[in-house]
Parts: C-alpha cells; sequence; structure tokens
C-alpha cells in the first residue's frame, strides 16, 4: 500500500478516542507510509478550534478545501459530514468504541439510519453480545469491523461510567487489536483502481416525433464525456420509423454507441435485450430524456462498488420538475415499502446479478423497476448508497402518470418478496402504497402496520407524518366543546345580558363582565403594555 493519507475528525480529539487513534498510527507506520490531518467542520466556533489545535501536531483543514487526494475519514462524534457526500470513494470510520457512548446517541442514530451512512464501523465489543444494542444499531455485518482483544475477556456489564470507559480504551487499544481494522483499510484500498468494463443501456423510440432530438443528444454526450475510460453504450431502439435512427449515425461512426434497433414488447423488454447484450460487469440504464451531469458519475459508482465488493450500489439524484425547478432526489432504502422508491437511473448492478434474476418482469407494466429494486432488497444482496448526486432525472414518465396501475404493481411485488414475510396482507401493502394508511387507516391499525414494516425498516418518517397529522386535528370531544363556547358566547352578546366594561389603574387593565350591567360575575386583567 501507498502513501495512506488520513482525515481525523476534530471533534474526536478526546481522551476516549485518542489513544485507539494514536495506536492505529503506529500500527500503520510501522508498514506503510502514513499521512495525519485534522479536519475541522465549518460550524466549529473559532476560540474552540484553537484549543483543539495544542492537542495535535497534525495539519489542519477545513471541510471547504480540496479533499479529494485523501483516503480514509475517521470519526467517533455524532454527525456524519456534508463534504464526504462529495468525495464518495474516501473511506469513513466511525469508532463505536464501547456501549457506553451508544446510550448519549440521538434517536436517529439508534435506529440504524446514522450508522448506514459510514462504509465500515469500528468497535471492542460485537452489538451482537447485547440484542437491545444490536436492534437499536442496526449496523450490517459487512460494515462492522470487530477489535481483536485476543484472551482479554470483556463484558458489557464491567462498563458504568464514563472512568470505567476510559480505563477499557487505555486497556484495548493495543496495536493487536488495531490489526482487523488495518486489513479491511489495506483491502478495500486494493481494489479502488480496478477498472472493470460498464455498460450503459438506452432505451428509445421514435425520438424525432415525440420531440427529443436534444434530449438524446444530452443523453449520449454526458456518457461520452465521462471520465471513467472503460464504458460500452448501448442505444436498443424498439424499431423507429420516424427519422431516429439518423439521429445516431454519427455516433455510431465515431464510436461513441452501439445501436440495436427491432420491435419489442415495451420498455421492460428492451431493458432485457439491453442486459443479454450486455458485455461489462456492471450495468445502468439512463433515459434518452435523462444525463449524467457530472463527468465522474460513473467513475466514482464503479470505484466504490469495487473497493467494498457490493453487487450493486444507487444514490441520490437531481429532479427536473416540468417548469425547469431543481430539486433534491434523495436516496433512502427505508422509504422502499412506500414507493419512494430511489432513482433508478442512479443504479449500477452487476449484470451476472441481474440475469440470474431473470432481468426485469415484464408482466409489471410501470412497476418493473420498483420489481428489481425490491427484489434486490429482499435478496439481501450488498449494497452501497452513493450521497453524490450526479444523474438529472426529468420527472414525469409512465409511473407517474399511471398512479392506479403503479399502486398495484408495487403492493403485489412488495407483497410477494417481503411484506407477506413481516406478517402485512395484500390490502395492507395497497395502504402502504405512497403512505396512504396515514389517511384511510384507523389509529390503531397505522400503528399495526408500522410494528410489522418496523421489524425490517425504519420507521422515522411515517411517525414522523403521523405526529404531524396529530398536531393539525382537533380532537373531536375539545371541537365541540369549542364550538359549544362560541355559540354560548355569541348568544349572550347578542341578547345584551352581559355587559363589558374596562377599568385602568396605573400597572393593569381590568375587563368587568357584569349581569344586566350591573352585577359583576366575572373579571380579567393584564398588565398594561403586555
Amino acid at each position: 500500500m501507498s502513501v495512506l493519507k488520513i482525515l481525523l475528525d476534530a471533534l474526536c480529539m478526546t481522551k476516549k478516542i485518542w489513544p485507539v487513534f494514536q495506536t492505529l498510527v503506529w500500527k500503520l507506520e510501522e508498514q506503510t507510509e502514513c499521512e495525519v490531518s485534522v479536519i475541522c467542520p465549518h460550524q466549529v466556533q473559532d476560540n474552540v478550534i484553537e484549543q483543539e489545535k495544542k492537542m495535535s501536531a497534525y495539519p489542519w483543514l477545513s471541510d471547504t478545501d480540496d479533499l479529494s487526494q485523501y483516503d480514509v475519514f475517521i470519526t467517533a462524534s455524532s454527525y456524519y459530514p456534508e463534504w464526504l457526500g462529495k468525495y464518495p470513494y474516501i473511506i469513513s470510520v466511525a469508532f463505536l468504541i464501547t456501549p457506553y457512548a451508544f446510550a448519549a446517541l440521538p434517536m436517529e442514530e439508534m435506529e440504524g439510519r446514522f450508522w448506514e451512512k459510514y462504509d465500515y464501523v469500528f468497535t471492542f465489543t460485537a452489538p451482537g453480545k447485547d440484542p437491545a444494542m444490536e436492534k437499536a444499531l442496526g449496523i450490517p455485518e459487512r460494515k462492522l469491523i470487530l477489535g481483536d482483544l485476543g484472551e482479554k475477556a470483556f463484558s458489557l456489564d464491567q462498563i458504568h461510567c464514563q472512568q470505567d470507559e476510559l480505563d477499557l480504551v487505555e486497556s484495548a487499544a493495543t496495536p493487536q487489536s488495531l490489526i482487523p481494522l488495518i486489513e479491511t483499510l489495506e483491502q478495500t484500498l486494493s481494489r479502488k483502481n480496478n477498472q472493470p468494463l460498464v455498460t450503459i443501456v438506452t432505451i428509445t423510440y421514435n425520438l424525432v416525433k415525440n420531440k427529443r432530438e436534444e434530449m438524446i443528444r444530452q443523453c449520449i454526450e454526458s456518457v461520452h464525456n465521462q471520465t471513467y475510460p472503460n464504458i460500452e453504450h448501448l442505444i436498443i431502439d424498439g424499431g423507429s420509423g420516424d427519422g431516429t435512427q439518423d439521429l445516431f449515425r454519427k455516433y455510431q461512426e465515431d464510436g461513441w454507441i452501439q445501436v440495436y434497433s427491432e420491435p419489442d414488447k415495451g420498455l421492460y423488454d428492451a431493458m432485457n435485450k439491453g442486459i443479454r447484450r450486455a458485455k461489462g460487469k456492471y450495468v445502468a440504464f439512463i433515459n434518452s430524456d435523462d444525463y449524467y451531469y457530472h463527468e465522474k458519475a460513473v467513475e466514482y459508482a464503479v470505484m466504490v462498488m469495487e473497493m467494498y465488493g457490493v453487487r450493486y450500489s444507487f444514490g441520490d439524484a437531481r429532479a427536473m420538475c416540468d417548469n425547469g425547478d431543481l430539486t433534491m432526489w434523495v436516496a433512502d432504502v427505508n422509504l422502499l415499502p412506500y414507493a419512494m422508491n430511489y432513482c433508478h437511473q442512479t443504479m449500477f448492478v452487476q449484470t451476472e446479478l441481474l440475469r440470474g434474476m431473470g432481468g426485469f418482469d415484464i408482466s409489471y407494466k410501470v412497476s418493473a423497476d420498483s420489481d428489481i429494486m425490491i427484489r434486490l432488497y429482499a435478496m439481501h444482496e450488498p449494497y452501497c448508497i452513493i450521497r453524490y448526486p450526479s444523474v438529472m432525472y426529468r420527472l414525469g414518465g409512465l409511473s407517474s402518470t399511471s398512479s392506479d396501475i403503479s399502486c398495484k404493481d408495487h403492493s403485489r411485488t412488495f407483497y410477494l418478496h417481503i411484506g407477506k414475510q413481516l406478517g402485512l396482507t395484500m390490502q395492507e401493502c395497497e395502504n402502504i402504497w405512497a403512505m396512504r394508511f396515514l389517511h384511510i387507516c384507523m389509529q390503531h391499525e397505522q400503528y399495526d402496520i408500522l410494528r410489522k414494516l418496523g421489524q425490517e425498516f425504519s420507521i422515522r418518517r411515517p411517525l414522523e407524518e403521523i405526529r404531524t397529522i396529530q398536531r393539525e386535528q382537533i380532537p373531536l370531544k375539545a371541537a365541540i366543546v369549542l364550538r359549544l363556547k362560541q355559540k354560548v358566547k355569541g348568544a349572550v352578546k347578542r341578547t345584551g345580558i352581559v355587559r363589558i366594561s374596562i377599568e385602568e389603574t396605573e400597572d393593569r387593565e381590568i375587563k368587568w363582565y357584569k349581569l344586566f350591567g350591573v352585577i359583576p360575575v366575572y373579571q380579567k386583567w393584564k398588565k398594561i403594555g403586555s
């Protein structure tokens, strides 16, 4: 391994993490060159920065600097820095040293979503030794690195306070205990520069007739302009007869694309033809009216998949509305039950994996891409999420204009591959689509659905939606009482039985309610100026 460049989170420079990190650096320096820098989040106050700098002789960087040359980012704090999304190939390692630290984690981290963002989580204690901790953290096995404590027996019961935790770290932070982490980093980085062939597939039909000439040119050029050197771009055309073939001729002559044109049975049949013709290790699909707006889109996706040995990836995307406005499409696998899927244009899948699955199921008219996502998840194939939006997706298309069919298709495939294993009925899966159950089901039915979904997915989002709805709705009993009070008050005012008079003193204003204007029955007061 060449020079290993490490970024240490400035917020980690505590008594707990420092012994572990120093030992890690010493061990790395024994077998390779190692350079360390400290990165300080921009939100940390200047005086704190100066105080922390006294603890380290390493160079200090800002998250606004160019960090593209670094290999590893190590943190033990409770946040995931946004700048990591710009550099998806930087290996991120979160130190979860002991369960004592776990007790202070925010709810989002306790649900496991926080740990999903990191590439690896290093700990001295396997979460499996504590079922409650394992369920709360939800760290995928691929991401978990357990320190080698050798013959040292360790029990969670030994930690009762922060001092116990510090004592453990000082005794456990040995070169031997960190070997699993070092080996993982070496193996991951050794695969970083692999460049297997990638097949990009674009489906077309009658582009001239549909006035999509400029869109397909933008699409083809965005693939050709990728920095990744090993791409084949297949155009699978449905036998267009409107002059679409003429659009491709120059690109074919220049070797940018390969075109195959013949009638097909629809979009997903054409996509299956692309899978069969693909020669690449990975295959991705980009629509004729979408494009890669960043030149490193393919390079980053392949680099990350090769580094971590995963079989498919997906990520965030930018979406363009009909009026030209842009929005961020954030990938979240926990929204898969509700058909709030990640953008399928961001998917890169091992070609052999797709072939083994039989490709896209053409019995689904508008949701075969959802079916693929659900089946991949249900197969528990290792995946990674790339937080680097590089695809421009134009909102619209078949599924967005056929909601009834999309609902039935998505609900059926979710029920078959995931829902029934969680105890959900087919009707409940239809109610889950687009979170309709929050509006059409009784409250006890909502919580029953969430209880079942919670066995597999984070239910944070729908719970937030329920709380929002509850805050906006006045309970029926309270609404009736309020309405009666308003009617009585209005009747009293109209009859003149109760009359109001106001008196003022030096410091307060008193409002009297008097029966027939004579007998005081009630008063309210407030301080003047309040």
